[in-house]
């Protein structure tokens, strides 16, 4: 018995859910706690609009409920995991010393474990000044790490897709063999 496509995106955004929701429930951490409701619900909501045959509803549930709802309120009440202040201290590291890494780290929270790149993403919160804690949301929103994160995350989806999809990955040499694109 073979599923339909409704039925197999319903039973994937259920599955979603239900891993979603394990984090509310085994987790002790307030920010994955967060993440899990608001991503379990966007889930849902995106299951039910599959089985209803709305498919860009389902996927707007779903970015909505996992993606943006939980970062925006993550971001404008200050709360986050750690990384996001070692990203955020490189990239004032950066613009006061022109390094990313401290010599010699005391503890933990000295310790950088990413790239040197990475700290280009804390750069606006240097820029901004502030902790992200008491300053007004804007600052809070536009020197947080995690938007800048995900603004590269979702600049390279999109150059991903124009070199697949716009022919660069299936030249027309390709194409005149008669061969099918993989990526269209």
């Amino acid at each position: 018995m073979t599923l339909s496509r409704t039925a197999r995106w319903t039973t994937g955004w259920l599955f979603a859910a239900a891993w979603a929701l394990s984090f509310p429930l085994f987790s002790t951490l307030g920010p994955h706690r967060l993440w899990g409701w608001c991503a379990a619900a966007g889930y849902l909501g995106a299951a039910a609009a599959t089985a209803l045959g709305r498919r860009r509803t389902a996927l707007a549930a779903a970015l909505l409920g996992a993606v943006a709802v939980p970062l925006l309120w993550l971001v404008l009440t200050g709360q986050g995991q750690s990384e996001v202040a070692v990203i955020e201290r490189s990239g004032r590291l950066l613009l006061e010393s022109g390094r990313v890494y401290v010599d010699g780290p005391a503890h933990v929270g000295e310790y950088t474990p990413y790239l040197p790149g990475m700290a280009l993403l804390g750069v606006p919160r240097a820029l901004l000044g502030g902790d992200g804690s008491g300053d007004g949301w804007a600052v809070r929103l536009l020197g947080d790490a995690r938007i800048w994160c995900a603004a590269a995350l979702f600049g390279c989806l999109w150059a991903a897709r124009r070199l697949l999809v716009g022919g660069v990955c299936c030249p027309s040499w390709w194409l005149r063999r008669s061969w099918p694109c993989p990526w269209r």
